[in-house]
């Protein structure tokens, strides 16, 4: 999820699971607490919701992969995403299109896929329903602190854009409402990092 990418998966998650009926969360811990809590494993976004026409809330869990070169490195290390299997009913890969075929060497359990020339989410290998799956009250803290943290950076945002529409062309403005963002940030970071549970 951190490489350069020639698609937009956060586009496409948000497309495929709309907040009418979904809350899309990224970077969501297994077992709560802050970036450096031990024993964590990340899940790039859980999408908790339902589908339309049904009152039956599920859980999704997706891995944002963005070479062959890291889908290799996932089915090197499955350790990386076994704390999801449980909490999720459905677990993806969603990769880019050209990097298919490596997907499909990934075990049975997880979907494949990808995006389409719409850029939607473009299932190649659904994702087999997990019934066993359920929501531990560990992982419920986890995804109430990333509901919170995804609504504080949207707030940031908000207001970095209003800073870059008042100073316009003004860089040492900009620079300056650049900093005071970046200082929120981390502020904010080192708060989440002392969470723990």
């Amino acid at each position: 999820m951190h490489e350069p990418m020639d698609f937009n998966p956060i586009w496409m998650i948000q497309k495929r699971f709309p907040p009418s009926r979904w809350h899309a969360l990224f970077e969501v811990s297994s077992i709560g607490g802050g970036m450096q809590t031990a024993g964590a494993r990340w899940a790039d976004c859980i999408a908790i919701g339902r589908e339309k026409d049904s009152d039956e809330y599920i859980v999704h869990g997706i891995e944002i992969k963005s070479s062959a070169a890291d889908i290799k490195n996932e089915i090197k290390k499955p350790e990386k995403s076994a704390p999801f299997k449980d909490l999720c009913h459905h677990w993806w890969m969603l990769c880019p299109k050209d990097d298919i075929m490596t997907a499909l060497d990934l075990p049975s359990h997880w979907g494949v896929a990808t995006h389409s020339y719409e850029d939607t989410f473009s299932v190649i290998r659904d994702a087999p329903f997990n019934s066993n799956a359920s929501i531990s009250t560990v992982f419920a803290y986890s995804l109430m602190n990333a509901i919170q943290r995804q609504r504080h950076e949207e707030v940031i945002r908000t207001e970095l854009r209003q800073m870059v529409r008042i100073v316009g062309n003004n860089y040492d403005l900009l620079d300056k409402a650049t900093a005071i963002h970046q200082e929120k940030q981390d502020r904010y970071s080192e708060i989440l990092r002392s969470v723990r549970i």
